[in-house]
């Protein structure tokens, strides 16, 4: 059985709109690269109910996943980040 074909992606991490860490990831797509480095430094899990009354009251608002601000590119900059292969 023949490896999966890799390609190194370049991960960054974006805050405001400026990159504040990036790294060298081998992956065999871009979604793997971006979980290799995403779950050892973000988590998730379901909030209390102090937690949505504390984070509602700081002015935080819920974000409905798949939703992208107007004004936000896409990850990346592109819709298609990984260009065609033969």
């Amino acid at each position: 059985m023949a490896a999966t074909p890799t390609r190194i992606y370049s991960v960054k991490t974006v805050h405001e709109g400026k990159v504040i860490a990036q790294r060298l990831v081998r992956a065999p797509n871009q979604a793997q690269a971006i979980r290799h480095v995403a779950t050892e430094s973000i988590t998730a899990e379901v909030a209390t109910q102090d937690e949505c009354i504390e984070l509602a009251a700081a002015g935080v608002k819920v974000e409905n996943s798949g939703d992208r601000p107007a004004t936000e590119p896409p990850a990346g900059g592109t819709t298609n980040s990984e260009p065609n292969q033969p």
